[in-house]
C-alpha cells in the first residue's frame, strides 16, 4: 500500500515506510511519483511471507530499493553501520543503510534484519522472530519528520516560512492577485513553486502585485530575494 500511494498519489505524499513490504514485481514499470520521494524499508532476511529476495510476483527488497535510489538519483553506495545489539536474546540483528544526496535532499533508508521474520521491530508482542534493537515505529516518524513535499526540510527555511516579518503576502488564501509588502528592496525576480518544487511563475524586479490566474488552485511557495536575504512564504490558491 505505501508502495501504491508512492506511486499514484505522491501529490499528497511526502514520503513513505514499509514494514515487511515490497512492491509488486512489474510495479516500477507504472509508477510515476511527481516529486523526489523519500523512502524507508524495514525488512528482515528471514521473512517467509515477503521474501526478502523476492517470490513470484514480489520484487526482491533490492530491487525495490534499487529502484528508488534511480529515481531520486541518491547516491549509489549506502552509508553503513550496524545497529548496536542491544538485546541478544531476539535471534536477529540489524543493519542500517542511507543512500544520500538524492533530489531535494531526500534519502532512501533501509533496516535490513538479519534473520527477522515477518515482524514488528519493537512490538511488543513476539510473532516470529521479531528484533528488539530498534524500535521501526519510532524510527518511521523520525524518517517522515525530515520531509515535506517539498523534499528535506531545512530548518532555516522553515523559520523564515512560520516567523520571518520582515515581509508579508496578502489576501492569503487568494482566489486571483498577491500583494507584496516590505518595507526593503527586492533585488532579484521572485520565484513561485508548487508542492513538487516545479518553478510556475516568474516575477520581475520590484512588481509587488500580480495575477495568479494562470495557476490551478493548491498550495504555493513564493521566494523573494530581499537585499540580502532570502525570503520564502507559503501561500494558497483557491
Amino acid at each position: 500500500m505505501s508502495y501504491t500511494l508512492a506511486c499514484s498519489l505522491s501529490n499528497r505524499i511526502a514520503a513513505i515506510a514499509s514494514v515487511t513490504g515490497s512492491m509488486n514485481a512489474n510495479q516500477s514499470l507504472n509508477c510515476s511519483p511527481q516529486h523526489p520521494t523519500p523512502v524507508m524499508e524495514i525488512h528482515g532476511t528471514a521473512d517467509a511471507t515477503v521474501p526478502y529476495n523476492g517470490s513470484t510476483g514480489i520484487a526482491s527488497i533490492t530491487s525495490v530499493l534499487n529502484y528508488w535510489v534511480n529515481f531520486n538519483q541518491c547516491n549509489a553506495t549506502a552509508v553503513f553501520s550496524n545497529v548496536p545489539n542491544i538485546n541478544t536474546s531476539d535471534g536477529c540483528t540489524a543493519e542500517h543503510y542511507v543512500y544520500q544526496s538524492g533530489n531535494n535532499g531526500i534519502e532512501i533508508e533501509h533496516y535490513k534484519i538479519i534473520d527477522g521474520g515477518h515482524t514488528w521491530p519493537g512490538a511488543p508482542v513476539n510473532i516470529g522472530v521479531t528484533n528488539h534493537d530498534l524500535n521501526a515505529s519510532e524510527k518511521i516518524w523520525q524518517f517522515f519528520a525530515q520531509y515535506d513535499l517539498n523534499g528535506k526540510i531545512n530548518p532555516t527555511y522553515i523559520n523564515q516560512i512560520g516567523s520571518n516579518t520582515t515581509v508579508e503576502i496578502f489576501p492569503n488564501p487568494t482566489e486571483n492577485f498577491l500583494t507584496i509588502k516590505t518595507m526593503k528592496n527586492l533585488t532579484k525576480a521572485t520565484l513561485v513553486y508548487d508542492l513538487t518544487g516545479k518553478l510556475v511563475k516568474t516575477i520581475e524586479i520590484n512588481q509587488l502585485s500580480f495575477s495568479l490566474n494562470e495557476l490551478d488552485k493548491g498550495i504555493y511557495f513564493i521566494q523573494l530575494n530581499i537585499e540580502e536575504e532570502i525570503i520564502t512564504k507559503k501561500f494558497i490558491k483557491n
